[in-house]
C-alpha cells in the first residue's frame, strides 16, 4: 500500500503539478480542475490547500525558479574559477541542456512574462526572483575580482544587470531559433570579454 503523502508533501506535489497544468495550458488558460487532473488528485483537494488560482501560480512560479536556480547552482559546482562558473550561469540559461526543472522554469517565466495584466502578487514574485538572479551574477562577479578571473573594478550590480538582460533578450532568440545556440554562445563570450576583461 503507498504510504499517504504529508500536507507538507501534498502542498509541493500540488506545486508541480500547477507548474506543469499552466505551461501545458498557458497562464490564462489553466484552470484548477486541470491541476486536479495532473496530480490525480479530486478538485476540492486542492482548494483545500489554495485558496485561489493566484495562489497557484505564485508557487508554481517562485518554486520551479528556485528549482532551476538549485539546478544550474548543482552544475556550477563542477568547478573552475567565478567567471567560468558565471559562463555556466549563463549558457544554462541560454539552454537548458536537457535539465527538465530550467526547461519547466525558462517556460513559466514566458508565461508569466507575456501576461498582459498581471496582478500586483505577480509583478512582486517575478520582482523578486528577477532580482535573485541578478545577486547570484553578483555575487560570481564579485568573487572573479577576488579570484582575478574578472579584471578589478567593475560595478557587480550595474554589469549583473546588463548581463541578465543582455540573456533574457537573447533567450528568446534561441528559443525560437532565429539565433542558433553556437552563434548566441559567441554573443555572450563577446559580451563577457568586453564587460570583465
Amino acid at each position: 500500500m503507498a504510504q499517504r503523502m504529508s500536507a507538507e508533501e501534498r502542498r509541493a506535489d500540488l506545486v508541480d503539478a500547477a507548474a506543469r497544468a499552466i505551461v501545458a495550458h498557458g497562464l490564462d488558460g489553466f484552470r484548477v480542475r486541470d491541476v486536479a487532473d495532473e496530480a490525480g488528485v479530486s478538485q476540492p483537494l486542492v482548494s483545500t490547500h489554495f485558496r485561489s488560482r493566484e495562489e497557484l501560480v505564485l508557487a508554481a512560479f517562485v518554486r520551479s525558479d528556485e528549482r532551476a536556480m538549485a539546478a544550474i547552482d548543482e552544475r556550477m559546482a563542477a568547478g573552475g574559477d567565478a567567471r567560468d562558473r558565471l559562463r555556466t550561469l549563463l549558457l544554462l540559461l541560454l539552454d537548458d541542456a536537457g535539465d527538465p526543472e530550467i526547461a519547466l522554469s525558462w517556460r513559466l517565466w514566458q508565461e508569466v512574462r507575456r501576461h498582459p495584466a498581471p496582478s500586483e502578487a505577480l509583478r512582486d514574485a517575478v520582482s523578486q526572483r528577477e532580482y535573485a538572479w541578478i545577486g547570484r551574477i553578483a555575487a560570481l562577479l564579485e568573487e572573479g575580482m577576488a579570484d582575478g578571473s574578472v579584471r578589478p573594478g567593475i560595478d557587480p550590480q550595474r554589469t549583473a544587470l546588463f548581463l541578465n538582460a543582455f540573456v533574457d533578450g537573447l533567450c528568446p532568440a534561441v528559443r525560437w531559433s532565429t539565433v542558433d545556440l553556437e552563434t548566441a554562445t559567441s554573443l555572450l563570450d563577446e559580451a563577457l570579454d568586453e564587460r570583465l576583461g
